[in-house]
């Protein structure tokens, strides 16, 4: 009796062991489950980062779709455009900071 008791044990013993070793040392146990758990958090950071810059790039599509002045504000900033009757001047500026930028500058003829 005593000798089963010990066997019994000793089965419970090595089902315990090999559970342990596989939830602790595996490669799905729990040191790949907090690598997933910091990277989930991770992507959540992200999507919530990517979430506000849709809402603000919505934004600057409403106002272009409902402000004529965004439409000419942006052909005249981003892409150097000007009306047939307009020069535009490129002012080439350095600074210690900075290498050089462009500056543009319109100037109003009628």
């Amino acid at each position: 009796m005593k000798s089963k008791t010990i066997l019994q044990c000793s089965i419970l013993g090595c089902i315990i062991g090999a559970f342990c070793y596989y939830l602790f040392f595996n490669k799905k146990g729990i040191k790949k489950l907090r690598v997933l758990k910091k990277q989930q958090t991770m992507e959540k950071k992200e999507i919530a980062q990517l979430n506000q810059e849709i809402k603000k790039l919505n934004l600057a599509l409403e106002d272009w779709r409902e402000n004529p002045y965004a439409k000419e504000k942006a052909a005249r900033e981003d892409l150097h455009m000007a009306l047939p009757n307009e020069k535009i001047y490129f002012i080439k500026t350095t600074s210690a900071s900075e290498e050089s930028t462009l500056c543009s500058s319109t100037l109003w003829t009628k």
